[in-house]
Order: structure tokens, then sequence, then C-alpha cells
């Protein structure tokens, strides 16, 4: 298919649909408020739907998303949830806030709609919390943690992948390798003893450079590395290069399998896959998540989380590519 290019000023692109909601934070609802550096370019026909979940706020007074470790996530019925130093969760669709009672690293949700917390040591869930428990004067409610299995290695990062299968990544400092493991699916429970089972983690990968992300389904697994993403295969392919970025690190992947793999540097979002790829949006560090083909994108410098439904649709277009195979020179 040829494509046509057009370029976007996300302002008027898709920023329009959240014009009121932007603008209802300065209370002049007749001036638009536009993301300053940031636009979109997408083939005129395309088929994306671009929507805030969550409109973008006024810089001003704003307090860094790093400063207190702000992380973001969406569950399976599309909620969206905000972490903040490393002890509270909020669910802004159900409109609840938790405070954990112990600190974590990371939380993640699989497709069976599974919420996994990470601590520096455990993996673990938000214990049942009571039908009677009561939120403080400060609208909080109190949580516990309940460790599962203890983590592979000290200090893992969590990557959710399609099929229910969790990704883990880690450093060991005896061995000086990144190693990458899997946890779910076929062959994470194994038989202890005559009635006894245990989980176990699936190691998949080691390398002497620092991994940056991780996303797949378990039967393929892409690995990012610096400019690099390696694809991973059960089968006789084994490892094998599959994009070099032409000029950033990539700083995160996520995939779907209708549509291939996404990935974020600190000055773009793009798409890779067989028919080529293309640096698609600009934004600030952005960070990325799929969940059932749809495409999150939080923005930290503002705080905006926006939703970009039918991503398959890059599948129907050929891109002046970019894509090399091999290794990053």
């Amino acid at each position: 298919m040829k494509n046509n290019l057009k370029f976007f000023a996300l302002t008027v692109f898709c920023f329009n649909i959240a014009a009121a909601g932007i603008t209802a934070d300065t209370g002049n609802k007749g001036k638009i408020k536009y993301v300053p550096d940031t636009f979109v370019i997408l083939p005129a026909k395309t088929k994306m739907i671009f929507e805030w979940l969550l409109p973008p706020r006024d810089r001003n007074g704003l307090k860094p998303a790093a400063e207190n470790n702000a992380q973001f996530s969406v569950d399976t019925k599309g909620n969206l949830w905000f972490g903040r130093d490393n002890n509270m969760l909020a669910n802004f669709g159900k409109n609840f806030v938790l405070k954990m009672d112990v600190p974590y690293r990371e939380f993640a949700f699989l497709d069976s709609g599974v919420m996994y917390i990470s601590t520096d040591k455990y993996l673990g869930f938000i214990a049942e919390i009571g039908k009677k428990a009561e939120a403080d004067k400060n609208g909080i409610i109190s949580a516990s943690f309940q460790p599962l299995a203890s983590l592979p290695v000290p200090g893992c990062s969590m990557f959710p992948g399609e099929g229910n299968i969790l990704y883990l990544k880690g450093y060991d400092n005896e061995s000086g390798d990144s190693n990458v493991y899997t946890f779910g699916g076929k062959g994470s429970t194994v038989k202890t003893g005559d009635k006894g089972s245990a989980l176990c983690y699936k190691h998949i990968f080691s390398v002497k450079k620092p991994i940056t992300a991780v996303a797949g389904n378990g039967k393929k697994t892409y690995i990012a590395m610096g400019r690099m993403i390696v694809e991973i295969t059960n089968g006789k392919d084994g490892v094998k290069g599959f994009f070099v970025h032409p000029s950033e690190d990539i700083t995160g992947i996520v995939y779907s399998g209708k549509a291939g793999i996404f990935y974020s540097t600190a000055s773009y979002i793009g798409y890779a896959e067989g028919n080529g790829c293309i640096d698609f949006m600009k934004a600030s560090n952005p960070r990325i998540l799929m969940q059932k083909n749809i495409l999150y994108v939080f923005m930290p410098d503002n705080y905006g989380v926006l939703k970009i439904s039918n991503v398959d649709d890059l599948k129907n277009y050929n891109f002046n590519s970019k894509k090399k195979s091999g290794a990053e020179k």
C-alpha cells in the first residue's frame, strides 16, 4: 500500500479530543492547551484512534515523575493505575487509593487480570482487603503485601507479556550477567513430593550488556539492549537481531500478537515489524504499555496518559525502513 504520510502537530490530531479537559485546569475554556514538542506522523488514512485516558497537567509547580518514582499501568478492564513513592497505589477508574505496608518496586497486570507486585526480594500480590476495610481521613485504605515467591535475583524488573507471561530482568553481581526469566505459562509449576508443588522461573537469556526492556508472548521474546532489539524463539532460529534504532537507545518495548513490536526512546515512540519501522510519535521520555491491542503512553513531564487504539492498523503500511539485522554498531 502506498503511503501518504501526514504530519500532525499533536495539538490538531488528537489533543482537540481532550481540549475541554486540558483547559478546565486553567479555567479558560476558550483556549486550547498544547503539549510542547509533541507531535504525530502517520499515514493519512490511519484507523488509529487517539484519546486521553488522563489529560496532561500544567507543568508549573508539578513535581517531576522521577522524584516520586511515579509508575503507571492499566488493568484488563481499562482502569488506569498510578503508583508513587513506592508505597501508594491509586485506581483512577474505581477512585480508591491504597497504601502498602511494605515498599514495593513495581506492579504489573497480566491478561488474566492478576496484579503482581514486586519488592526487592519477592514477587507477590495484594492480600485480600476485607469488605469492612475503611479509608482514613485522607481517603486512603491500608493494604498488605503477600509474598508469593522469591525473585530469581534481588531487584528484578517486571515486564508483562502477552498470554499471561510475566518477564523478569535481573542482574547477577557474581557473574556480571543481565538475565531474563519467564514466570507463568507452561512449566511454571513443578511437583514437589507426593502432593506438593512449587513455582519456578525459566531462565531464557543472559548477556554481559545492560538490558533495558523485555516483551513477547513466551514463544517469541524481544529484548532491548542499547539501540538494539533481539528476538529469541523456542525454535531452531535461537537468538537473532531484530531491529537497531538509528540514533537513540531503546528505553521500552511492548508486544501485540495482532500488531507487532512498539518501542520507546528518550524522544520517540515507534513501530518495528517485517514491513519496516517508523518513529510515529515525538514525545519527551515516554513510557509505554500494551493491553488488548491498545497502546498506552505515559508522559512523565505532565502526567498525561494517552490511549491509542487500533494499533494493528500499522501492519497495513510499508515504511521506509530503518530496520537492520545483526548487531548494533
